[in-house]
């Protein structure tokens, strides 16, 4: 439909209160403006090499952890005396309070980090 059509036809429903009665605005050609520099972003900074070591033994805890609840399952471990089931249990807690503390630990540090 060309403008003036268009435009005909919106006045026409306009005066039949099918529309809102406000002229149609004329298009506005973009403004261009020349292109701006955009400074580069800056860059992380590097992950102090104690956060690594501490990302990396968490990761392995995990997967420690992880065989150990599929050890739990199997039927290897029905065959383990009681005393030591005792003494696996008494690890498996160790293992999930030494995940926690160093996830708390990592947690505390990457907000410090981000904070500076």
């Amino acid at each position: 439909m060309g403008k003036n059509r268009q435009r005909k036809f919106m006045q026409r429903r306009a005066q039949s209160g099918a529309v809102d009665p406000r002229p149609i605005p004329e298009r506005v050609a973009p403004v261009i403006h020349p292109r701006e520099e955009v400074p580069p972003a800056p860059k992380p900074e590097p992950v102090p090499d104690f956060i690594q070591r501490m990302q990396r033994e968490l990761e392995d805890l995990s997967g420690k952890i992880l065989k150990l609840e599929e050890f739990f399952d199997s039927e290897e471990y029905e065959s383990v005396e009681s005393a030591e089931k005792q003494l696996i249990a008494f690890q498996y807690g160790s293992m999930l309070q030494y995940r926690s503390a160093l996830s708390q630990r990592l947690t505390i540090h990457k907000q410090n980090q981000e904070a500076s």
